[in-house]
């Protein structure tokens, strides 16, 4: 990927034209990105479109308004996508047999959880893998361990990719239900590690309900206490602060109850100011080494996304501290919100992430010396358009954020996908004392 992607910076020099028989007109031409690599040329994949308009607003001599628009092509580079998906009974609506009153099982009908996330996922499915796309998914499903994981689908092959995520169904044995999704993390980073992952991009996407209720057992470091200075009572304790965690022997710890930190372990090394050695298991969430392996995917170069789906607060913490970019790549779907609507619209935004044109993107727009933006002060910004439209506000943004500096707006755009251009309007007026039958540079 080209460096100046990761982190765009578009600079628009403006030169305004003004006079009686013509409309005020905005040139707008691209700086260099600071990279030292040359941007390509629109309508290239990765390129970027800039244009600016003006317009009098009627009934406002002198006012104009302004309509910055940017659009991008997405790249068409290959990406390996793992969908990593909850498979823990939860995710099903449980019944009770007739004969044994203490007994469960678990099915899939259409207001459990898992009806909602299939017909999210193959919607994430027809959206990423369409027509052009070099993008390919796999699955990694889970329970109380890593149940199967899947080969990569292609666009060719999209019809087998929503033939597995079908497929998926509630446990036989009501045991290898629980929630262990540090197992799904590491089958799915496994799965890019590996020669059939030939993706130029490396994307997680998980998908859980609740707080883990399984995990792997971490190894690690610790300094020991010694209450007593006797052989026997060497390290009957270990310093929080001093907890360092090395790795993993990947042996599974957990009953399958809520993390209340009693439950999984670590095996640490404990070293104590005596300089005796030992091992010894302590208790640690769960949590904690879900998110120790999400961090390990994440070094790898893997970017993870995480959606909860009324997964309660500790759930929420967890999957969102496993997000790459917990303010761009978690969304967090409540007990009162529609299921279906907004897991799916995650999906969406989740597959719009993976191959935008341009990332981070931001924009300084100078006003020209002739021209005065035409509000004081930091700008009342809009995200409706009738609103903007209706008056009561300085600035109308699709997306992002805006700040005044002087005569200067400085727009933080964000993400700029293909298909959702990103526009600004705002209204400038011509200095006092100017004739409007000449042409300004």
């Amino acid at each position: 990927m080209k460096k100046w992607k990761q982190a765009l910076a578009l600079v628009l020099a403006l030169v305004m034209a003004l006079s009686l028989v013509a409309l005020p007109s905005f040139a707008a031409d691209e700086d260099s990105t600071g990279t030292g690599t040359a941007q390509p040329e629109w309508p290239a994949e990765g390129s970027i479109n800039l244009s600016k308009k003006a317009q009098p607003v009627e009934g406002q001599d002198g006012l104009y308004e302004l309509t910055l628009t940017i659009q991008g092509k997405n790249y068409k580079t290959t990406s390996d996508v793992v969908l990593v998906i909850d498979n823990s009974n939860s995710m099903y609506t449980k019944k009770q047999y007739d004969s044994y009153p203490y007994d469960y099982y678990y099915v899939e009908d259409s207001s459990c959880r898992m009806y909602a996330t299939k017909l999210a996922a193959k919607a994430f499915a027809e959206k990423l893998l369409d027509g052009e796309s070099e993008t390919r998914i796999a699955l990694s499903v889970y329970g109380t361990d890593s149940r199967w994981t899947t080969e990569f689908y292609n666009k060719d092959s999209k019809a087998s990719l929503i033939s597995k995520i079908e497929s998926i169904a509630p446990e036989t044995d009501s045991a290898n239900g629980g929630t262990n999704q540090q197992a799904g993390i590491h089958a799915a980073q496994q799965l890019l590690s590996s020669a059939a992952s030939t993706g130029k991009q490396k994307n997680i996407v998980i998908l859980s309900d609740g707080q883990p209720t399984y995990s792997y057992r971490l190894t690690g470091t610790a300094t020991g206490t010694c209450t007593k200075f006797i052989v026997w009572n060497h390290n009957s304790d270990y310093e929080e602060n001093t907890l360092a965690i090395t790795g993993c022997d990947y042996t599974r710890v957990g009953d399958g109850t809520a993390d209340n930190g009693n439950d999984g372990k670590a095996r640490l090394t404990l070293t104590c100011s005596h300089g005796e050695t030992k091992q010894k298991d302590v208790y640690i969430e769960h949590s904690v080494a879900t998110i120790w392996e999400a961090n390990q995917a994440k070094a790898a170069g893997t970017t993870i996304f995480s959606v909860a789906l009324q997964a309660g607060t500790e759930g929420e913490n967890t999957l969102k501290s496993c997000a790459s970019d917990a303010a761009k790549g978690y969304f967090a779907i409540g007990q009162n919100d529609n299921v279906e609507t907004k897991l799916t619209a995650a999906f969406e935004a989740i597959a719009g992430s993976i191959a935008i044109a341009a990332s981070n993107g931001s924009v300084t727009d100078p006003m020209s010396q002739y021209v005065n933006l035409a509000f004081t002060g930091d700008p009342k910004v809009t995200n409706s358009l009738d609103e903007y439209n209706a008056g009561g506000y300085d600035v109308y943004l699709s997306q992002g954020t805006v700040t005044r500096s002087d005569e200067t707006l400085n727009w933080n755009v964000g993400d700029i996908n293909e298909g959702t251009p990103a526009v600004m309007k705002d209204r400038v007026t011509l200095k006092d004392g100017l004739s409007k039958d000449r042409t300004y540079p």
